[in-house]
């Protein structure tokens, strides 16, 4: 299934990481680096940490996040999810709604999100989907 996330990020981005905790990750042939979570155990908010961290490391404008178990992500979301952040420079985070309800983990993030981040992790968010609905 993580064809389709990498078929949809490598159309979409500059640069593409595959966040990964499975002990055998280091074995998986994706063509892509890949990067374990600073501190395992956060959920897909600690992913998300990962990838905001990766891209403020790379000086990078966004990051586009997705899992790879999202078989039915196309290049066409994640590019307009891009857009709307380059059409307005105050937002910090693009998410898409399906049936009324947010879907955080397929998202485009301003890596200055990383503060809030690193802060709602602290006071023990762990919820993706909380830590949007703050921002």
């Amino acid at each position: 299934m993580c064809d389709a996330a990498l078929d949809a990020l490598g159309a979409t981005c500059d640069a593409v990481l595959v966040a990964a905790n499975d002990p055998q990750a280091a074995t998986w042939e994706l063509g892509h680096p890949q990067r374990r979570d600073a501190t395992p155990g956060l959920g897909a908010l600690g992913a998300l940490r990962t990838a905001l961290a990766a891209a403020d490391a790379q000086g990078a404008a966004c990051v586009l996040v997705m899992p790879w178990d999202a078989p039915f992500v196309t290049r066409a979301l994640g590019a307009a999810l891009l857009a709307r952040l380059r059409d307005d420079p105050r937002c910090d985070v693009a998410v898409p709604v399906h049936d009324g309800r947010m879907q955080p983990l397929v998202s485009a993030w301003r890596p200055r999100a990383l503060a809030a981040c690193d802060a709602a992790l602290a006071a023990g968010e762990r919820a993706a989907h909380r830590f949007v609905a703050s921002r």
